[in-house]
């Protein structure tokens, strides 16, 4: 029995024959490979991604009579196993053909099992094989499988931790910075919350004075409960009644406080509340619609257009024509630009069938990677600016801008000097709050823009421009949203992307 095993063991390790690769498929490119089998063999193709983008590829398999036996778009990992049906050379291609600008790195294992032979199930000495040692045979067959499987992960685990190291050692100061700050500034708000609860609770359950005497003059069971009870009810209205007026005078103390400082910086005292864009001299602003570069980048895009150093570009991914009014619509975007003091000469619109103005239809990341590149390497550009991975109102023709921008960086095919800046989104409180959003904005944001409200006057105006989408409760969002008097912003930083997009998937 002990030879038959060993007999197994070396059958399990010559029955199978494979090799793990690492290829680079080339953007715009499809790298095919081919294997002769014969009718019985057993095929098995793991395959991860590396490196590159989104880490997803197309792959698919092909038999000898250009049947499909497997397929699939845009996988990260995957593993398919199947049977030769027909001798022959049997296909399979990696495609990076979606993605017509970057490369990808892919780590693949093609284990080829040899057909099974008719002779293989004679003993030695009885000339049949038992039950027992087909299913030993097939234990090691499925052993081999398996070791091979955690091969291959290995490697692929070592390939990502490597890439994940590079990005560690990229993170930047200003990362820490945000976090220091914002763990400092939760702190402070949990101490006051302490503080100010073991107060109340104090005050709750005092005994004074005359609660006692009243208690010592009871006479009766039942008015020892009622009295009991009048005056625990009287401290909760008591405690209710200060508890309310702490919290008004608190709310009117932060709107006084907020006035207070948009009055100073109205009448220009030196407050020094906003931090722009550093060096910024040639600026892109990506939107999605006409009418984006007034509703979310107004206050930017007019301060920015203030300075005589600064040159603003605007690039429209598409003309709205969702309801058939595109022609209305961009010449109301040249307009309203004209307000901003954008220059005709820097307005560039899109009309792309693949970029339409439907939520509906999800942006296809790569064609807006291309577009992006393209105008920035064309005019130059040292700061990009567009919406963050939310696209402020979750819009998903926003969300793909923010991608697309996000695979430039990742694949590090920005000019090193081009910086990006995505729009912060904020809750629909705040979004709302106006000028009273000025200290959360200072404290939770490292990039502001903020108008005088003369300044703001001209957001509206050009607002205004777009008379087709000027509607009733597009109105009220001009006179309420914090978006048309400050604008925050965050710089796109690696560490952070990788987080994003960790989460993302």
């Amino acid at each position: 029995m002990r030879n038959l095993t060993a007999i197994f063991v070396c059958v399990a390790c010559l029955c199978t024959s494979g090799s793990a690769y690492f290829i680079t498929v080339d953007a715009d490119a499809e790298e095919c490979f081919f294997d002769k089998v014969d009718t019985g063999s057993k095929l098995s193709l793991s395959y991860q991604i590396a490196e590159g983008a989104f880490l997803d590829i197309d792959v698919r398999i092909v038999g000898p009579d250009n049947e499909i036996i497997y397929r699939v778009y845009r996988k990260t990992s995957g593993k398919s196993t199947f049977t030769a049906y027909t001798p022959g050379v049997y296909t399979y291609c990696f495609s990076n053909k979606m993605f017509p600008m970057t490369p990808k790195v892919v780590m693949f294992d093609m284990v080829i099992g040899k057909p099974p032979k008719s002779n293989m199930n004679q003993d030695f000495s009885t000339g049949t094989v038992g039950e027992s040692d087909k299913k030993l045979k097939d234990m090691f067959h499925e052993l081999s499988d398996t070791l091979t499987g955690v091969k291959l992960e290995m490697k692929y685990m070592q390939v990502r931790e490597r890439i994940h190291r590079a990005i560690n050692e990229s993170t930047k100061e200003s990362t820490i910075s945000n976090v220091v700050v914002g763990s400092l500034f939760e702190a402070l708000i949990m101490v006051t919350i302490t503080f100010s609860q073991v107060y109340y609770l104090k005050r709750l359950f005092e005994v004074q004075c005359e609660v006692y005497e009243m208690l010592l003059d009871l006479n009766s069971h039942w008015r020892y409960v009622v009295g009991l009870v009048d005056c625990a009810v009287g401290k909760l209205c008591a405690y209710t009644v200060n508890a309310v007026e702490h919290l008004v005078l608190a709310l009117l103390s932060y709107v006084a406080l907020c006035l207070v400082l948009y009055r100073l910086l109205n009448r220009g005292h030196g407050l020094r509340y906003e931090n722009g864009f550093k060096r910024a001299k040639r600026v892109l602003f990506v939107t999605a619609h006409p009418d984006d570069e007034c509703m979310f980048f107004g206050p930017t895009i007019y301060k920015l257009t203030q300075e005589t150093h600064c040159q603003v570009y605007v690039l429209c991914l598409s003309t709205g024509d969702k309801l058939g009014h595109g022609r209305v619509r961009v010449d109301e975007l040249w307009r309203a630009c004209e307000v901003l003091g954008v220059p005709p000469s820097n307005i560039c619109v899109y009309k792309c069938t693949v970029l339409p103005d439907d939520p509906a239809v999800r942006w296809r990341e790569d064609v807006i990677a291309q577009i992006v590149l393209q105008h920035v390497e064309a005019l130059d550009i040292d700061t990009l600016v567009t919406f963050d991975k939310h696209g402020v109102s979750r819009h998903p023709n926003h969300c793909s801008i923010y991608y697309a921008v996000a695979y430039l960086s990742m694949e590090k095919r920005l000019p090193a000097r081009c910086k990006v800046y995505t729009l912060e989104s904020i809750n629909v409180l705040r979004k709302y709050w106006l000028v009273f959003d000025m200290p959360m904005s200072f404290v939770l944001s490292t990039h502001r823009y903020i108008l005088r409200w003369t300044q703001r006057a001209k957001i509206i105006e050009a607002m205004r421009r777009h008379s087709s989408q000027y509607v009733w409760y597009r109105k009220l969002y001009v006179r309420f949203s914090r978006y048309m008097l400050i604008n925050t912003y965050q710089q796109l930083d690696m560490i952070d992307l990788e987080l994003d997009l960790t989460i993302d998937d």
